[in-house]
């Protein structure tokens, strides 16, 4: 009988931990706005706040026809044949996600498609989405308050096209349920409705927490 009250209350206990481990994700851009084609070779600011920009096109005559825009909820760069090019997306916002408590971020992009492959993003190598590989979320680690941003570097041995529907940040918390913010506006409404140090202020976890000390506290009674 001391056994089966010691199992409950351990039951209790872990399950009010798992409850409250979880990971936080933060959608930094979805592209989900109407197209937005920017100029032939130009650096320019995405709807959702990126900056593009051109680090480095070979030869400098394909300039004329790379071309970098956002288009049906996807940011897109078209590349010709035979060129070579560098190339940033970039954005303001950082995610200070340690002097909230939390731990192992990461930056996620998802690749919805791409015409060839052997080009790389973030140091990622991207498949051809006619492989049936794509679309795929890809991570890289992101420290905290470091720049939001994607590099990409494209080979010279062929065109290639390639589309990005998604850039997050994603880092786990010990102390709360997992969440998703689709904004960084949401993101940072709920810091400022909650205290720091205890990753992101979640309401809804707290039921939990309420429950899963309840039910230890009857168990601890019931065994006096």
């Amino acid at each position: 009988m001391k056994f089966c009250r010691f199992a409950t209350v351990s039951m209790l206990a872990l399950s009010a931990q798992q409850a409250l481990a979880g990971v936080m994700t933060i959608v930094v851009d979805d592209f989900n706005v109407d197209a937005q084609p920017s100029g032939l070779y130009a650096d320019w600011v995405t709807p959702g706040g990126g900056t593009w920009h051109w680090i480095d096109i070979t030869p400098p005559s394909s300039a004329n026809l790379v071309q970098s825009y956002t288009a049906g909820g996807r940011f897109v760069v078209n590349m010709p044949t035979l060129t070579t090019f560098q190339a940033s997306l970039t954005y303001a916002t950082r995610v200070n996600y340690a002097a909230l408590g939390g731990s192992n971020g990461q930056l996620l992009f998802t690749a919805a498609s791409s015409d060839q492959s052997g080009n790389a993003i973030n140091g990622s190598t991207i498949p051809a989405g006619s492989s049936g590989a794509l679309p795929a979320t890809f991570a890289s680690a992101y420290a905290s308050n470091d720049v939001v941003s994607l590099f990409f570097d494209g080979s010279r041995v062929k065109a290639w096209d390639v589309a990005i529907d998604s850039i997050a940040i994603r880092f786990d918390c010990s102390t709360l349920q997992s969440t998703t913010f689709t904004s960084l506006s949401s993101f940072t409404s709920a810091l400022n409705n909650g205290a720091n140090g205890s990753c992101i202020p979640l309401p809804g976890s707290l039921p939990l927490v309420a429950m899963g000390a309840a039910g230890l506290g009857l168990s601890l009674r019931r065994r006096r």
